[in-house]
């Protein structure tokens, strides 16, 4: 599946594959939802593929040297 990671604002950033979209906040750190939050608050398509979603995050150079922070959703 093709993705696309975009800024949307200097505070947040866009995952997108098709239609599917999802807006993680970023200040000092990346915010992620917790493991045991992910499948409530993603999308139908993303659900169950957080592991891949995020490093696909970790692995984009726009995001290379921002740390990363598990966050309550």
């Amino acid at each position: 599946m093709n993705y696309t990671i975009q800024y949307l604002t200097k505070e947040s950033i866009e995952y997108r594959e098709g239609e599917a979209t999802f807006e993680f906040f970023l200040g000092p750190v990346v915010e992620v939802p917790r493991s045991e939050d992910w499948d409530r608050v993603m999308p139908d398509a993303f659900r169950g593929r957080r592991d891949e979603i995020v490093g696909r995050l970790k692995s984009n150079r726009l995001l290379a040297k921002t740390p990363f922070q598990d966050v309550f959703a």
